[in-house]
């Protein structure tokens, strides 16, 4: 009655059911055609180029240390490189957006969690029975440390060999001339790169060795931090860890909540896990869509469906479906 007597309230109703429809539909159209590689907005395109910027820069000092130290000082290489188009391959930038995006998912959890400090679990696992336990801890924590830029020590082993051989070819193409001297110095640096000491990896191998015994820690971001919680679900999916940080990063809830049904986590402790990592951002509409939805997904439609995005992502990585303009 009072909307029939009311035509400002009707309407005013029917604005806000016109906004949830929209935001329902999104959330179901990122469901049933899921693009694994989002267009990246242009706050992630810069970091993109200030990323490979450092990483550049990082890779000409070890190759020469004479190079300006100078935190301003321009790549020598850079303007070849980038107008070549060598920056803008699907390995790099997604690796340099699964950076940028990292650092947007820790920061919410930070804002949003209760605890004094994250990544508790990896600092209970010092004091693990297991020396090999102990010693991944170590290593994860070490690698925790080194991961607040972006750093050479933490990039992949195929990401590093690729930039760091583009790097010495852009340079001897700007002299005109080979130089024996950067081949040897490159095959030295890349000898030294230790890949257990990445990050991820780190993650990956303290991930195996404690999986079967602290599942509910691993499975709760907010004790076990967003590194080891990522390498955990990564490892049930049977996915790419970048590709779990990008899912978990996408403007809907719904590839989160999708892998979290995939691992059949309950649907209360994935809410939780929903508000952590989303926070203020959670969209009435979606949650509501997530409260009906959620437990009539099947686990194994779940899973069907995260692979089938494991699928396109491989094809965009190997340059399949390329979209230019949405790179930098």
């Amino acid at each position: 009655m009072e909307i029939r007597s009311n035509p400002d309230r009707l309407i005013d109703l029917a604005a806000v059911h016109a906004r949830d429809n929209e935001a329902l539909c999104s959330a179901v159209g990122t469901i049933i055609a899921l693009k694994t590689i989002e267009r990246p907005s242009e706050a992630m395109l810069a970091s993109v180029n200030i990323s490979l910027w450092s990483l550049v820069r990082e890779i000409e000092r070890r190759l020469r240390p004479t190079t300006n130290q100078d935190e301003q000082y321009k790549p020598v290489t850079w303007d070849l490189l980038r107008n070549s188009g060598l920056l803008t391959e699907p390995v790099l930038v997604d690796y340099a957006l699964a950076r940028f995006v990292e650092g947007q998912l820790q920061r919410s959890i930070e804002r949003s969690s209760s605890a004094a400090q994250l990544d508790q679990l990896a600092v209970k696992l010092l004091k693990h029975a297991d020396d090999w336990v102990v010693q991944a801890a170590r290593n994860f924590l070490a690698a925790v440390s080194k991961s607040q830029a972006p750093s050479i020590d933490n990039l992949d082993p195929q990401l590093f060999h690729k930039l760091c051989w583009q790097i010495v070819a852009a340079w001897e193409i700007l002299e005109g001339q080979k130089d024996p001297n950067n081949a040897n110095t490159a095959r030295n640096i890349l000898a030294q790169h230790d890949e257990a000491r990445t990050l991820k990896a780190a993650a990956r191998k303290l991930v195996f060795f404690v999986a079967s015994d602290f599942r509910d820690a691993l499975a709760d971001p907010n004790e076990a931090g967003l590194h080891l919680f990522f390498a955990w679900l990564a490892n049930e999916l049977d996915i790419d860890h970048d590709h779990v940080v990008r899912l978990a990063a996408s403007n809907s809830i719904a590839p989160l909540a999708t892998m979290l049904r995939a691992i059949e986590m309950d649907q209360e402790h994935a809410m939780e896990v929903l508000f952590l990592m989303k926070g203020f951002e959670l969209k009435p509409a979606e949650v509501n869509m997530f409260e009906e939805s959620y437990s009539r997904l099947l686990p194994i439609q779940a899973l069907q469906a995260v692979h089938s995005w494991r699928g396109e992502r491989n094809r965009s990585l190997m340059g399949f479906d390329r979209d230019e303009s949405a790179l930098p």
